[in-house]
């Protein structure tokens, strides 16, 4: 008979970056709050320290996301992240092999592998342990942290909601977001998905309302004020107008 799966989750402070942009609200630049599983993870940089103590590990991800992985060490993106957080990326990153299954064994539990699609970027999977009802959701869902939709268009942002969706369907009692209010709670799941798909609602209404960046934040400052890290909307918000969205003039 297996013992039961434990589930330990370290939360990762708020981490001043070098920013982009300006200012556009209250607050400097900052990393949202991260979340890290011991079963499970997502951004993968932090791998060479890892796999450094426990040499015999081995990084893995989903066969649609290798790839994707792989990209991020392209000159472009690692120029980005070496500019974001200087002296801080290893200079060899070690990115994760892809699985031959969806389903990892763990002392007799499973460890379902779900590519949902679209999150804040695509290709996004999740995992699901059936016996700890319990899913590690990624950036498929956010927490008390506005939402990285930078990289996102209106039919993205609908398919975002979509994947939000697969999670619920699943009808788990924990969700872990990779960002998360620090104090924010994994078992009040109703809010994490639903505030997740809200927001996510609300930025395109905004948008549709609104006919510069800041006009934009700040609509969604009201509705939203009470979100971590303000510098993932400004981003969003100066990238969809360089995009040419938003309210005609």
């Amino acid at each position: 008979m297996s013992s039961p799966l434990h589930l330990y989750v370290c939360v990762v402070p708020y981490k001043p970056i070098v920013g982009v942009i300006p200012p556009m609200g209250a607050g400097e630049p900052t990393w949202p709050v991260s979340s890290v599983s011991l079963i499970s993870g997502d951004h993968f940089f932090g791998l060479n320290t890892i796999l450094k103590a426990f040499p015999n590990a081995r990084a893995v991800t989903t066969a649609a996301i290798g790839p994707e992985a792989q990209g991020q060490l392209g000159p472009e993106y690692m120029g980005f992240w070496n500019a974001t957080f200087p002296g801080l990326i290893p200079e060899h990153p070690t990115v994760p092999v892809a699985l031959d299954d969806d389903v990892i064994d763990l002392e007799g539990h499973e460890l379902r592998i779900v590519n949902v699609g679209q999150a804040d970027t695509a290709p996004s999977a999740i995992v699901y342990i059936p016996s700890l009802e319990a899913v590690i959701a990624g950036d498929v869902a956010y927490n008390g942290i506005h939402q990285w939709l930078a990289q996102t268009d209106d039919e993205k942002r609908l398919q975002w909601i979509a994947s939000v969706e697969k999670i619920e369907a699943l009808n788990p009692n924990i969700v872990v977001a990779r960002h998360k209010n620090p104090e924010a709670r994994d078992d009040d799941v109703a809010s994490i998905l639903g505030d997740t798909k809200t927001c996510i609602r609300d930025f395109n209404q905004s948008l549709s309302e609104s006919r510069s960046p800041q006009e934009l934040v700040d609509k969604m400052t009201v509705l939203h004020g009470n979100l971590g890290n303000p510098y993932t909307l400004w981003m969003a918000a100066q990238t969809v107008f360089q995009q040419g969205k938003g309210a005609s003039s």
